[in-house]
């Protein structure tokens, strides 16, 4: 399966803003190399959109109802000037890289699914303890601050949202 890139023109069935080629170089120019598997590095931009697209950014949607992703947008500013309405947004690219790039270095899914039973704790002395979590994840969320800040000037709530592995 290939990615479909959106390039601002309302691609049909598109389902990335960056290429496979986009991330790769993003990662290696911060010394990370991406797996040599093009299908996982796929599966890292797909699960980073999964999370962009769920932000809440400046101005509308180009094209309402036909466009499937929420780029290209009208009435977006950008260091005080207003962007080009069928452009995207290098910013928005770059978050993408960066989320893929968490992913890989994450070894974890950027928003897992799961019980809610992790084990917190286990002890062996003399009997076996393990606690495990009420509800939730017993894990430490990361907060991914790079994505952020290079989403930050294209959201409508800037300042007003983390974003974290859910």
């Amino acid at each position: 399966m290939a990615l479909t890139v959106e390039d601002g023109s309302n691609v049909a069935n598109a389902d990335t803003y960056a290429t496979i080629a986009e991330a790769r170089a993003y990662a290696l120019k911060r010394g990370v190399t991406l797996p040599v598997s093009d299908s996982t590095v796929e599966a890292y931009m797909i699960e980073a959109m999964d999370l962009i697209e769920r932000l809440n950014f400046q101005g509308e949607r180009r094209y309402l109802q036909d466009q499937p992703l929420e780029w290209p947008r009208s009435n977006v500013w950008l260091h005080d000037d207003v962007l080009d309405q069928d452009e995207i947004p290098q910013l928005l690219k770059d978050a993408q890289c960066r989320l893929a790039m968490d992913r890989h270095n994450l070894g974890a899914a950027l928003q897992p699914n799961g019980t809610g039973r992790e084990v917190l704790s286990e002890s062996v002395q003399g009997a076996v303890s393990v606690t495990y979590g009420a509800t939730g994840s017993g894990t430490v969320s990361p907060v991914f601050n790079v994505a952020l800040a290079l989403l930050e000037p294209l959201l409508a709530n800037a300042g007003a949202l983390t974003l974290r592995r859910l």
